[in-house]
């Protein structure tokens, strides 16, 4: 009975081991020239949409144990790109997303109803470089979730969900993004939580 009680739980306590997994590391490349037509984005702006793209990433990705970085050696990477002929693309059975920032410019002033982010009178300068990163986040979580090995986004009918089809909704530059119900169970399936 000792025995029978010792082996089960060894097999309990080396489940538990196999079950921790470790975070899931993804690097975020952002190789650019930074212009947006006749329109450069300064060091500052540069900045600025780095930080909301971060800030929105980690967003979606809470109590999930995935770790953002902007590190081109991760095995995971999510790379903005400008020969995108749409806003975000991962090749099948690859662990490498692409966002375009072109695309992202353009659905964002078509989203807003302007014609470039410099001479916009509905939002300020400011406020639309502020979109365009929180935009880069949402695509890239979007995008992420396409990847070998995770598979959780199917593209829905859903305007204002992460894997939803379209990034057309204002809530992709502005906020208020969830996942699906579909998405979140096959998150917690192959992703590692938050300790």
């Amino acid at each position: 009975m000792r025995i029978l009680g010792s082996a089960l739980a060894i097999a309990i306590l080396a489940g538990d081991a196999c079950s921790a997994r470790p975070a899931l590391r993804v690097g975020v490349v952002f190789d650019n020239n930074w212009t947006l037509g006749p329109i450069a984005l300064s060091a500052d702006e540069q900045g600025r949409v780095k930080a909301a793209a971060f800030a929105t990433l980690r967003g979606a990705f809470d109590g999930f144990d995935v770790d953002f970085a902007e590190d081109a050696s991760r095995e995971r990477l999510i790379r903005l790109d400008r020969h995108l002929l749409r806003i975000g693309a991962t090749p099948i059975g690859s662990k490498v997303s692409y966002v375009s920032l072109d695309g992202l410019n353009l659905t964002l002033v078509t989203v807003v109803g302007c014609h470039d982010i410099a001479s916009c009178d509905r939002h300020p300068r400011a406020e639309l470089i502020e979109a365009l990163g929180h935009g880069f986040g949402a695509t890239a979580a979007h995008e992420l979730g396409h990847q070998a090995g995770l598979l959780f986004v199917r593209d829905l009918d859903c305007a204002d969900c992460w894997d939803g089809a379209s990034a057309t909704h204002r809530s992709h530059f502005f906020g208020g993004k969830h996942w699906s119900p579909g998405a979140l169970a096959t998150m917690r399936y192959v992703l590692p939580s938050r300790p």
